[in-house]
């Protein structure tokens, strides 16, 4: 196609709003293009224009709230299915350097948390139930199995911004907050004995 662009405009020919219709110099119209994401850029000034074609129910409809919900209907209708996104275990709560040590081992092994809601402590694991279908409904809903059958939404995640009292989310986190609050190690005195292993030489 010959000449330089001045001018671009989508086109509703047809009654196709995807369509889009691009003027050359010369005043002829160039080639149509089908289009789900385009981005055009005019080589007289910093002009960008692009297009986006997208289908994401979080962004198209209005959040739902808890004193807005219609009677009959449930928040899950409305939820990106939050709840079924991790699994926490509740674990007792640390009080010696050894039990912190072995907390600081837990979150070596991936991308897991350690978190405190009032007097608990919790280990969390991420990680999406398989049954999850595409519109975020539960794809075992006869058969799930019964720790999602006695959750409810009275307290779910579906509105929480998800803030703990603490949350460590990495093993230098929760060592830091360790040596914080346990006392400190006594520290050996200058004339004090020294306990060095023995070695057996054959």
């Amino acid at each position: 196609m010959g000449g330089q662009w001045d001018g671009a405009r989508l086109s509703g020919a047809g009654n196709h709003p995807r369509k889009l219709k691009v003027f050359a110099g010369n005043g002829k119209t160039g080639q149509m293009a089908d289009v789900v994401r385009l981005q055009l850029f005019l080589l007289m000034g910093e002009f960008a224009a692009s297009a986006i074609v997208q289908k994401d129910r979080s962004m198209t409809e209005t959040k739902m709230t808890r004193e807005t919900l219609p009677a009959g209907e449930v928040l899950c209708s409305y939820c990106t299915a939050r709840c079924c996104r991790y699994f926490a275990m509740q674990i007792d709560r640390p009080k010696t350097r050894e039990q912190y040590d072995h907390l600081r081992w837990y979150l070596l092994h991936g991308p897991y948390s350690v978190f405190v809601d009032g007097e608990s402590w919790y280990l969390m694991v991420p990680g999406d139930c398989k049954h999850i279908l595409p519109d975020y409904r539960c794809g075992i809903y006869e058969t799930r199995p019964q720790i999602c059958r006695t959750y409810t939404t009275d307290e779910c995640e579906y509105d929480n911004d998800g803030v703990y009292d603490q949350l460590f989310e990495t093993p230098e986190q929760l060592w830091e907050y360790a040596l914080a609050v346990l006392p400190a190690e006594p520290r050996r005195s200058v004339n004090g004995p020294v306990s060095l292993p023995i070695l057996q030489v054959s």
